[in-house]
């Protein structure tokens, strides 16, 4: 089996699944570091709390963006409690949390691929919800 193949596979595992049996299959499937796995927690956290309702009518959990530190490039969440806060404000409540709990990678794209991979498991979880 190729890879797209077991992707496809685990994604439509995800997609019949719950909480934290989709977080499993993410894990395995994305061989999850700890601090993905902190993320992730992250997302759960404002999952059970209903997510941020979009004004487009959209749901979010995460909403991440990008900061670069030093050389590596970190994934940091913008919703906190189930609601949005400014990029500053994510960046100031990360390094209060402990900027490493965080993922970094290399490059900036390389945090925009994998963070969009999480994100296509995170999905799932919002959807199950509704």
């Amino acid at each position: 089996m190729d890879i797209q193949s077991l992707y496809d596979s685990v994604m439509d595992i995800g997609r019949r699944t719950y909480n934290a049996g989709n977080r499993v299959v993410g894990s395995i499937a994305l061989n999850m570091t700890p601090q993905e796995q902190y993320l992730w927690s992250h997302h759960t956290g404002n999952v059970d709390l209903g997510g941020y309702q979009q004004p487009t009518g959209g749901h979010s959990s995460l909403y991440a963006t990008t900061q670069g530190i030093d050389d590596r490039t970190y994934v940091l969440p913008t919703i906190y409690d189930a609601q949005p806060v400014e990029p500053d404000e994510a960046l100031r409540r990360a390094m209060a949390a402990g900027i490493d709990k965080f993922p970094s990678y290399a490059t900036l794209e390389e945090a925009n691929a994998r963070y969009n991979r999480m994100h296509d498991f995170m999905e799932n979880d919002i959807f199950k919800r509704k």
